[in-house]
This record gives C-alpha cells, sequence and structure tokens, in this order.
C-alpha cells in the first residue's frame, strides 16, 4: 500500500484539526501547521465534510473543525475518503485470476482491519514516535 500525496496532506490536516481540540482553524492557518498550501486544503476539506468528518464553516468564527471526536474517526473512514479502496489491482485482461483476486481480498482486509483500530486521536497523540508495524 502506498500513500498518496493526498493522503498524506489530510492526515496531517486532520492531526491538526485533533489536537485544536474542537476550535475550528482556517484554511490559511491549517496550511501554516500543515506546509501543505491552502487551495490544496480546500480541495480535500470538501470529500471529508461530505463524508461527515469535518465542518466548515465561515464568517467571523468560521473555520474548519472535526465532525466527530478524534477517538470515533478511524483511519480506515479517512483513508476511504481520501483514497478510495485500500487495495486495488489492475488485472492484465480485466479479469483477476482467482487465486490472486484471494490475495487482494486477504491483504486489503488485513489493512483494514489494521487501520480501522487506529483513530485520528491515535495519531493525533502520538506525533511520529509510534511503532507503526502490522
Amino acid at each position: 500500500m502506498r500513500l498518496s500525496a493526498r493522503a498524506v496532506h489530510g492526515l496531517k490536516a486532520l492531526a491538526v484539526l485533533a489536537r485544536a481540540g474542537g476550535e475550528g482553524l482556517t484554511l490559511a492557518a491549517l496550511a501554516g501547521h500543515t506546509g501543505s498550501p491552502a487551495a490544496y486544503l480546500a480541495k480535500l476539506v470538501a470529500p471529508l465534510k461530505s463524508a461527515g468528518l469535518v465542518s466548515a464553516a465561515r464568517g467571523y468564527r468560521g473555520g474548519v473543525s472535526l465532525a466527530l471526536p478524534a477517538s470515533r474517526i478511524a483511519l480506515a473512514r479517512v483513508l476511504e475518503v481520501l483514497e478510495g479502496p485500500l487495495v486495488e489491482l489492475d488485472p492484465a485482461g480485466g479479469v483477476l485470476d482467482p487465486a490472486i483476486e484471494v490475495l487482494r481480498s486477504g491483504l486489503e482486509g488485513a489493512m483494514r482491519s489494521w487501520v480501522a483500530g487506529v483513530t485520528l486521536e491515535d495519531l493525533a497523540s502520538r506525533g511520529g514516535a509510534w511503532d507503526w508495524s502490522i
């Protein structure tokens, strides 16, 4: 599994929002914390908002914030919103061999199970000092 730049930027932004403790952050402030361009973050916020993971408000007290507690947002859900299926094989000829389909299904199940058990709260609280092995 490879995490795209989209997933990495999205996860960084969500971790910052989790650390903000419910306070809404403007896209400019979020960009300052993550190092991601505000315009790029705006493109990531839209699907996260549609999925009910973040909320966004305009105006003086506006900004982006988590729509749910970080402890209730599984990384599996975030990655599915930002990336789509966790494992995707593009078969030559259009049809997967049954043995390859078993492999794909097993890999996806193992990854989904692992990332379903990791929450945004876990990600935000650990920073970079966490053993991410499966």
